[in-house]
Protein backbone atom coordinates (compact mmCIF):
# COMPACT_ATOMS: atom_id res chain seq x y z
CA UNK A 1 0.00 0.00 0.00
CA UNK A 2 1.68 3.50 -1.36
CA UNK A 3 2.43 5.89 1.85
CA UNK A 4 0.75 8.76 -0.46
CA UNK A 5 -2.36 6.78 -0.86
CA UNK A 6 -2.88 5.99 2.88
CA UNK A 7 -2.33 9.88 3.41
CA UNK A 8 -4.80 10.95 0.69
CA UNK A 9 -7.41 8.62 2.59
CA UNK A 10 -6.66 9.85 6.38
CA UNK A 11 -7.31 13.50 4.69
CA UNK A 12 -10.35 12.31 2.26
CA UNK A 13 -11.77 10.57 5.35
CA UNK A 14 -11.04 12.20 8.36
CA UNK A 15 -11.72 15.40 6.65
CA UNK A 16 -8.29 17.01 7.73
CA UNK A 17 -5.28 19.18 5.92
CA UNK A 18 -2.43 17.14 4.15
CA UNK A 19 -0.03 18.19 7.35
CA UNK A 20 -2.37 16.34 10.47
CA UNK A 21 -2.97 13.73 7.71
CA UNK A 22 0.75 13.32 7.76
CA UNK A 23 1.29 13.50 11.76
CA UNK A 24 -1.32 11.02 12.23
CA UNK A 25 0.37 8.79 9.83
CA UNK A 26 3.19 9.32 11.59
CA UNK A 27 1.78 9.37 15.38
CA UNK A 28 0.17 5.51 14.64
CA UNK A 29 3.47 4.14 12.89
CA UNK A 30 1.13 3.34 10.20
CA UNK A 31 4.12 2.28 8.08
CA UNK A 32 5.00 -0.43 10.39
CA UNK A 33 1.39 -1.52 10.57
CA UNK A 34 1.11 -1.87 7.05
CA UNK A 35 4.64 -3.94 6.49
CA UNK A 36 3.74 -5.77 9.78
CA UNK A 37 0.31 -6.83 8.14
CA UNK A 38 1.83 -7.38 4.81
CA UNK A 39 0.69 -11.04 4.59
CA UNK A 40 -2.58 -10.44 6.24
CA UNK A 41 -3.29 -7.53 3.98
CA UNK A 42 -1.69 -9.11 0.73
CA UNK A 43 -5.35 -10.59 -0.80
CA UNK A 44 -7.55 -7.71 0.40
CA UNK A 45 -9.33 -5.22 -2.23
CA UNK A 46 -7.65 -1.42 -1.83
CA UNK A 47 -10.72 -0.11 0.04
CA UNK A 48 -10.58 -3.23 2.59
CA UNK A 49 -7.19 -2.09 3.38
CA UNK A 50 -7.62 1.25 3.88
CA UNK A 51 -11.18 0.79 6.44
CA UNK A 52 -8.45 -1.78 8.41
CA UNK A 53 -6.00 0.93 8.39
CA UNK A 54 -8.21 3.31 9.32
CA UNK A 55 -9.76 1.09 12.27
CA UNK A 56 -6.44 0.38 13.31
CA UNK A 57 -5.75 4.54 13.52
CA UNK A 58 -9.14 4.26 15.69
CA UNK A 59 -7.89 1.58 17.98
CA UNK A 60 -4.49 3.16 18.46
CA UNK A 61 -6.22 6.77 19.44
CA UNK A 62 -8.38 4.95 21.94
CA UNK A 63 -5.72 3.36 23.77
CA UNK A 64 -4.05 6.33 24.10
CA UNK A 65 -6.74 8.39 25.34
CA UNK A 66 -5.83 9.64 28.81
CA UNK A 67 -8.92 8.66 30.13
CA UNK A 68 -8.62 4.77 28.89
CA UNK A 69 -5.29 4.93 30.01
CA UNK A 70 -6.33 6.45 33.72
CA UNK A 71 -8.96 4.13 34.15
CA UNK A 72 -6.71 0.57 33.03
CA UNK A 73 -4.16 2.24 35.55
CA UNK A 74 -7.18 2.38 38.20
CA UNK A 75 -8.27 -0.97 37.16
CA UNK A 76 -4.82 -2.51 37.51
CA UNK A 77 -4.03 -0.82 41.10
CA UNK A 78 -7.42 -2.59 42.12
CA UNK A 79 -6.00 -5.99 41.23
CA UNK A 80 -2.75 -5.40 43.10
CA UNK A 81 -4.45 -3.85 46.22
CA UNK A 82 -6.62 -7.12 46.03
CA UNK A 83 -3.74 -9.24 46.10
CA UNK A 84 -2.04 -7.51 48.73
CA UNK A 85 -5.25 -7.40 51.04
CA UNK A 86 -4.95 -11.22 50.71
CA UNK A 87 -1.39 -11.61 51.22
CA UNK A 88 -1.08 -9.28 54.31
CA UNK A 89 -4.91 -9.56 55.42
CA UNK A 90 -5.07 -13.08 55.08
CA UNK A 91 -8.55 -12.58 53.60
CA UNK A 92 -10.24 -14.99 51.09
CA UNK A 93 -10.73 -13.38 47.26
CA UNK A 94 -14.45 -14.25 48.06
CA UNK A 95 -14.18 -11.48 51.60
CA UNK A 96 -11.88 -9.20 49.34
CA UNK A 97 -14.76 -8.76 46.74
CA UNK A 98 -17.33 -8.00 49.56
CA UNK A 99 -15.15 -5.53 51.08
CA UNK A 100 -14.58 -3.48 47.90
CA UNK A 101 -18.42 -3.69 47.74
CA UNK A 102 -19.38 -2.89 50.57
CA UNK A 103 -17.31 -0.14 51.31
CA UNK A 104 -17.22 1.19 47.70
CA UNK A 105 -13.22 0.44 47.68
CA UNK A 106 -13.54 0.86 43.76
CA UNK A 107 -14.17 4.68 43.74
CA UNK A 108 -12.22 5.32 46.88
CA UNK A 109 -9.60 3.84 45.13
CA UNK A 110 -9.58 5.93 42.01
CA UNK A 111 -10.33 9.22 44.02
CA UNK A 112 -7.03 8.22 45.59
CA UNK A 113 -5.29 7.22 42.79
CA UNK A 114 -2.54 9.79 42.43
CA UNK A 115 -2.21 10.09 46.37
CA UNK A 116 -1.66 5.94 46.55
CA UNK A 117 1.07 6.60 43.27
CA UNK A 118 3.39 8.24 46.08
CA UNK A 119 2.79 5.68 49.06
CA UNK A 120 4.22 2.80 49.62
CA UNK A 121 2.17 -0.86 49.94
CA UNK A 122 1.95 -0.28 53.40
CA UNK A 123 0.91 3.31 53.22
CA UNK A 124 -2.25 2.22 50.54
CA UNK A 125 -3.49 -0.57 52.97
CA UNK A 126 -3.27 1.73 56.17
CA UNK A 127 -5.30 4.11 54.31
CA UNK A 128 -7.73 1.40 52.84
CA UNK A 129 -7.85 -0.10 56.62
CA UNK A 130 -8.81 3.44 57.95
CA UNK A 131 -11.34 4.31 55.33
CA UNK A 132 -12.85 0.82 55.80
CA UNK A 133 -12.79 1.45 59.88
CA UNK A 134 -14.09 4.54 59.11
CA UNK A 135 -17.02 3.22 57.71
CA UNK A 136 -17.69 1.42 60.37
CA UNK A 137 -15.78 -2.15 59.43
CA UNK A 138 -13.20 -3.86 60.60
CA UNK A 139 -10.05 -5.48 59.18
CA UNK A 140 -8.50 -8.45 61.82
Amino acid sequence: MNKDRVIQYIKDTWNVNEEKAERIFKRYNVENYISVSNQELKDLTEDDILKKIDKYIKTQQYNKNPAVIHSRRVSELNVTIAQLMHEEWNLSFNEISKLFEKYDLYRYIKASYYNYNSMGISGILKDLKKYIEIQGGNIC
